[in-house]
């Protein structure tokens, strides 16, 4: 059954995200509460199983990712958009499957973190870009070698639609972009 609120915001606290927000007074807390809570009943039914433990693992990195796939199914269904949801196969899918009509649309959430490092392939890189920037670049990139394998081992069609929904949030520089 779907998790109560309670429950949510409990496994929430353990998160190092929420954590860096503990000190903060709580009218910053309570909006936060309850956007997750109002993102959370729109996105829980189409929530893959592992959603939830990805959410309180207390990955910052990845708490700030899942959240903005929840943000980001939230949005599609408000808009009126057919969310799929997939089946477990360990996660290895993209974030969201939207039905279009019989055909599909995958959408990879992916949140960069301004802290990435610019390291290719175990070596570090020099390069006439801001960091920033750069970290957004190796997002994408490393996006598209997943969008490849699941070609490759037919996750998604080759006539199917691949979008990387790259939430930039946090980036300074991302008006540059």
């Amino acid at each position: 059954g779907k998790p109560s609120m309670t429950y949510l915001f409990s496994a929430v606290s353990g998160s190092v995200y929420y954590n860096e927000l503990k000190g903060r007074p709580e009218s910053d807390l309570v909006p936060f509460k309850v956007r997750l809570e109002i993102m959370w009943n729109y996105y829980e039914p189409f929530a893959p199983p592992n959603f939830l433990d990805r959410l309180i693992n207390g990955n910052q990195q990845q708490f700030r990712s899942t959240v903005w796939e929840m943000l980001l199914g939230m949005i599609l269904i408000k808009q009126g958009f057919n969310l799929i949801k997939m089946p477990d196969n360990n996660g290895d899918y993209p974030d969201l499957c939207v039905d279009l009509n019989g055909r599909k649309l995958w959408i990879e959430c992916v949140k960069p973190e301004p802290t990435e490092k610019i390291i290719v392939d175990g070596k570090w890189r020099q390069y006439d870009v801001n960091p920033e920037i750069f970290t957004c670049i190796r997002s994408v990139e490393k996006k598209e070698e997943q969008r490849k394998k699941w070609l490759k081992n037919n996750v998604i069609g080759p006539d199917d639609y691949y979008v990387i929904g790259l939430n930039t949030h946090d980036i300074k520089v991302a008006g540059a972009l």
